[in-house]
């Protein structure tokens, strides 16, 4: 098994462990009945955001976490898949000095990091255990509730990959600082002309914040002078190209990513603690789709209704 399907399911590991203590903490002395019914309302908010009807509220601890739990692996996947990629191609290409590079990263809308780890992944892939790159990593997200569990996520993942004898990539994570700004927009300062610098915004619009996005992603872009912005979308909500005029001067390049076959199926670990969870609710459940959502699979590949973009200068 390769280390990075190993990672994979150190990853799973830690989100199962998280999402145990959290739920405890949130559930706390509540009834079943009070539980199913809590759940039931962010399930449903969950729905109407499929059906673009608004934004969830992200600082809701609850939703949080369940949006972390259901949403996380897919988009680990989807950031593993598109760095691996780009990551090869630039070792394919860079003759001169191909383990010497340098990434800058600005993650708007970074929720729980699951492009940086996704990103942590695809070095190790692309670069082996010698000679990664120097990464700096700033992320940006309004939601308190999605980055402290974004940092307990990363804490705990690293705690897995040691146990599970993957101290390369262990070390990786260790070495690729990261900073937090809990606001829509920062200035970005100290940008380095020397690194591969990308701009990241995964499923930050919707209907209804579309011009404040538009506004936020102009501003990041202007500061740093990204050699890439990557974008993904749910289809049904915006379409990519409704980004397009954030990027003055940038050319289009819509883009499907197939997700990778390394990280293929189901995550275990974290589906097995949903489906006990559920078997606890069991009669006591308010709506269906409570039972519903707990007892599917969760799996690493994302929908079809996902759409990437990438804008270059």
């Amino acid at each position: 098994m390769s280390d990075v399907r190993l990672a994979a399911d150190a990853l799973g590991k830690a989100l199962a462990c998280v999402a145990e203590r959290e739920y405890a903490e949130l559930a706390g002395r509540l009834s079943l009945k009070q539980e199913s019914e809590r759940l039931a309302s962010v399930f449903n908010a969950f729905r109407e955001m499929a059906k673009c009807n608004g934004e969830p509220d992200f600082e809701d601890a609850w939703i949080a976490l369940f949006y972390l739990i259901w949403y996380h692996p897919r988009q680990v996947n989807l950031f593993y898949s598109i760095f691996r990629s780009l990551l090869n191609h630039q070792v394919a290409t860079d003759d001169s000095e191909p383990h010497g590079s340098m990434l800058q990263i600005v993650d708007f809308g970074c929720g729980a990091l699951a492009a940086q780890m996704g990103l942590i992944l695809a070095c190790h892939d692309a670069f082996g255990d010698e000679g990664k790159p120097h990464i700096a990593v700033t992320n940006i997200d309004l939601s308190h509730s999605m980055t402290r569990l974004g940092r307990r996520l990363w804490d705990e993942w690293s705690r897995e990959l040691d146990q599970a004898g993957l101290r390369n990539l262990e070390a990786l994570c260790d070495a690729v600082p990261f900073k937090i700004a809990n606001h829509r927009i920062a200035k970005v300062t100290n940008v380095n002309k020397d690194a591969a610098r990308y701009l990241i915004a995964s499923n930050v619009a919707f209907p209804s914040n579309l011009d404040t996005v538009h506004h936020d992603l102009a501003r990041i872009w202007s500061d740093m002078s990204p050699d890439r912005a990557i974008v993904t979308t749910i289809g049904s909500r915006v379409d990519v190209e409704q980004l397009q005029c954030a990027f003055e001067g940038a050319e289009w390049d819509g883009r499907d990513v197939a997700p990778s076959a390394e990280l293929d199926g189901s995550l275990q670990a974290i589906t097995d603690w949903r489906r006990e969870l559920g078997d606890r609710l069991a009669g006591h459940a308010t709506d269906s789709i409570v039972e519903n959502f707990l007892k599917g699979d969760v799996e690493w590949a994302w929908g079809p209704a996902t759409r990437v973009g990438h804008f270059t200068p």
